[in-house]
């Protein structure tokens, strides 16, 4: 396994001071965490990762240990961030990404693919906005009613009840909140008002260039549980028919957080994507 190194940081050109971690050595991946986490997500997959290559984790910016800068944060500005980082860095990196995590790092991809990424590996982006209405009108407004409601809970100081709601209710299913880490719940507390900055991106008509995404080709493996919200099910097979070059791969009896609950079966596909390249 490989051998923790010291805590780093790496200051943006906007001069946001982002914190992040390398563990192993070897071809570099680099894990973006979804909505309302830190790179300690990974916790339970990194070490196996780094048994054979370098894995770096971050923090986006205005999660945990980043900075937040004195703009709103979005999607894109995460995805500019991880550019930057990737480049810091130096050369090519396998690009993984959960949930908001995997938006970011499609949007990332359309604009910098060729430059940074040897090949990506993205789980249920919560591309809401390129549902059709006409389809999914009545789930969609039910969706933006619920997110709604976590941002008036952060709004009123109860980040931990925002937090167990977003989890339970919308993200991954009912009971999940407890038996997350406690330290991933703290995280999910401290992180709470970042759910506010995401809110616009998650429903946008047009949210990332998906004909610079379509000439990534089979380099971009698209993954979906099949325990998951139906409408994070919905994108992914929107996103199987927009992006006819990527490999769409379905996780049989996963949900949203295959990395926490089938550990080992998305640690395989994974890998099965990183050695195809």
């Amino acid at each position: 396994m490989g051998r923790r190194r010291a805590p780093m940081r790496f200051v943006t050109g906007d001069g946001v001071d982002l914190y992040y971690e390398i563990i192993g050595t070897g071809d570099r991946v680099i894990l973006t965490h979804g909505s309302w986490g830190d790179g300690n997500s990974w916790a339970g997959v990194v070490e196996t990762l780094a048994a054979g290559h370098e894995v770096v984790t971050w923090d986006r910016r205005g999660h945990s240990r980043s900075g937040d800068g004195t703009a709103a944060g979005s999607f894109q500005r995460d995805a500019d961030d991880l550019v930057e980082l990737a480049q810091y860095l130096g050369g090519l990196a396998f690009l993984i990404g959960s949930s908001s995590g995997a938006s970011i790092v499609l949007k990332a991809l359309a604009g910098h693919g060729a430059d940074i990424a040897s090949g990506a590996c993205v789980h249920e982006p919560d591309l809401l906005g390129l549902l059709d209405p006409s389809v999914h009108g009545g789930a969609l407004e039910h969706e933006r009613a619920e997110n709604l409601r976590v941002i008036e809970m952060v709004r009123a100081g109860d980040a931990e009840s925002a937090a167990r709601y977003f989890i339970d209710e919308i993200a991954v299913g009912p009971g999940t909140w407890h038996l997350l880490p406690e330290k991933s719940r703290a995280g999910f507390v401290t992180n709470a008002s970042t759910v506010i900055d995401e809110f616009d991106d998650v429903f946008d008509p047009e949210p990332v260039d998906l004909a610079r995404l379509d000439s990534f080709g089979d380099r971009l493996t698209i993954t979906r549980g099949t325990e998951s919200p139906r409408l994070l099910i919905a994108v992914a097979e929107e996103l199987e028919r927009l992006l006819p070059g990527a490999d769409h791969l379905v996780l049989e009896g996963t949900g949203h957080i295959p990395y926490r609950t089938h550990p080992e079966m998305w640690y395989r596909v994974v890998l099965d994507q990183i050695r195809s390249l």
